[in-house]
């Protein structure tokens, strides 16, 4: 999706209300009761000239990387009692549903205007809210959402992966301003860039990356391993370092779905498999305490 506009957000609040999504609700209850389920969403400020996207950072830049942040946090391998095979099941239920998945593209922010407008006349939606796109504008905070990531057993992961698209939307600012290309992944055509939209939701990241519209792949994991090296001095200025370094371990198979799917495998139990990631958060809460003790431990021993 592309912004460009005076204002936009600003004219957005006439598009914003309060429907949360009852016209939705109204009319695919069956499928809303049954898809619940739960995501990280990662808001990205966007005011004064960042209003004018394509400015700063155009927003299919951001599109492309999509797939990449679905397979670092696909989280879903099991729905409804049911070993799926896919990564994220949760994205596959929701590419069910109309008003999901990625955005369509927008050569102004007129025009997205204009659709809108069309759409709400013909009842297709009432607000924003009713519009469910992986990536979205919300008035109501000035910000763009970045909605395709798969719910983190750990805050630790759902921070890294915070931290990452922090690092990469830096990243695309400074090759934008300094005119230079960096690592950027390249525009494909609308399928090639759902079918890499359905591999990292299906394999996550042993998925193989479709890098250009001649067919060239390469795996996921080589893609992320360019991109975080790409991303490395950036990070470092941001404070961003050790959450990437985070990231990069898990690349070598400690993401969140191949952990689930091996409790199941050892255990034959879901059961454990929900009761494993109760004990990673705990441990990690108690991690976080007994750190946070020893340091004012030291803090008092100082004084």
């Amino acid at each position: 999706m592309s912004i460009d506009a005076e204002g936009c957000f600003e004219a957005l609040v006439e598009i914003d209300g309060r429907s949360d999504g009852k016209i939705a609700h109204g009319r695919e209850n069956f499928w809303m009761w049954k898809r619940f389920a739960g995501a990280v969403d990662d808001r990205m400020g966007v005011s004064g000239p960042l209003v004018r996207a394509p400015a700063s950072i155009p927003p299919g830049h951001l599109v492309r990387h999509l797939p990449i942040l679905l397979a670092l946090s696909a989280s879903s391998p099991f729905w409804w009692g049911h070993n799926t095979g896919y990564a994220s099941y949760r994205q596959r239920v929701l590419a069910s549903m109309r008003s999901y998945g990625l955005p369509p593209t927008f050569k102004s922010w007129q025009e997205f205007s204009d659709l809108f407008q069309a759409g709400r006349a013909a009842g297709m939606f009432d607000t924003i809210r009713d519009i469910h796109w992986d990536l979205r504008p919300y008035p109501d905070f000035g910000t763009l959402e970045i909605r395709i990531m798969d719910s983190q057993p750990t805050l630790r992961e759902a921070i890294a992966l915070a931290a990452f698209i922090h690092s990469a939307i830096a990243y695309l600012q400074h090759c934008r301003r300094e005119g230079r290309a960096g690592f950027l992944l390249k525009p494909c055509h609308g399928w090639i860039e759902k079918e890499n939209y359905f591999r990292a939701s299906h394999l996550g990241l042993d998925a193989y990356y479709i890098e250009d519209d001649r067919g060239h792949s390469r795996p996921f994991r080589r893609i992320i391993e360019d991109i975080l090296e790409a991303l490395a001095p950036i990070a470092a200025r941001l404070g961003e370092t050790e959450y990437l370094k985070f990231l990069e371990k898990r690349l070598e198979g400690g993401s969140s779905y191949i952990r689930q799917r091996r409790v199941f495998q050892e255990t034959g139990s879901q059961k454990e498999v929900v009761a494993s990631l109760v004990r990673e958060l705990e441990e990690e809460q108690l991690d976080a305490f007994f750190n946070r003790s020893t340091v004012l431990s030291a803090d008092h021993v100082c004084s």
